[in-house]
């Protein structure tokens, strides 16, 4: 086998093994090589370095064990890739452009969208006259948009919890909230989460919830 060849592989299965020890990886990549022709692992190479593939490791749901942050930090320092960067944030809206004071990491990472733009799945309510009792919320011909799970959790990530309060309370089935809210846009165009609140007569979802638990003789303190 050509040296360079036996080094790079070599290379390559210390440190997928390094990345998750004991994963069947390794012999992926072992068992991989070994059917490739010295022209197709130049070609295998010349992609990498291309940026047209990239040296993947497969960690299925619920395995023993992931990957560990601290470790693969460790490694891609011993590597020569600081995985924490200062980042030149470009020239927009007049500002010119500047170097952020603090480092942040900066790497390829998968991203799942979140937001749906199919024209079918717009939904515009006629108006807000029609609540559902058990949960207080807005439904039939006055039922517009909602707030997913996930939405929900990156609104959190991105300490959104205002924009939380009103979706989700206010907006969300507090109907003594959500009348005063009413009643300020009628009146000034505008309304406030701190105006709103202080009309609030609780989330209507959260009171139903509570009557199932005592309905099954299950005490609750929601």
């Amino acid at each position: 086998m050509n040296p360079k060849r036996a080094a790079a592989q070599a290379k390559i299965i210390k440190y997928i093994d390094k990345m998750h020890p004991g994963s069947p990886n390794k012999k992926m990549y072992e068992d991989r090589f070994a059917t490739m022709s010295d022209a197709e692992f130049h070609q295998f190479m010349s992609d990498i370095r291309d940026k047209k593939i990239y040296l993947r490791i497969i960690v299925p749901n619920f395995a023993k064990s992931g990957f560990d942050l601290k470790n693969l930090y460790a490694i891609s320092r011993e590597l020569g890739a600081e995985p924490y960067q200062r980042v030149w944030v470009p020239t927009r809206n007049g500002v010119r452009s500047y170097l952020t004071p603090n480092a942040y990491f900066v790497g390829y990472m998968p991203l799942g969208r979140q937001a749906q733009f199919l024209e079918k799945k717009i939904s515009i309510p006629k108006d807000d006259r029609v609540v559902d009792q058990i949960t207080g919320q807005a439904t039939g011909d006055s039922k517009g948009a909602k707030v997913s799970a996930p939405e929900a959790h990156c609104m959190i990530a991105m300490n959104l919890e205002n924009n939380l309060v009103e979706m989700m309370k206010i907006k969300g089935g507090d109907p003594g909230a959500y009348s005063a809210a009413n009643a300020y846009i009628d009146r000034t165009g505008e309304f406030s989460i701190e105006q709103a609140s202080q009309y609030s007569t609780g989330v209507q979802s959260k009171k139903s919830l509570v009557q199932y638990f005592r309905a099954a003789h299950i005490r609750t303190d929601l």
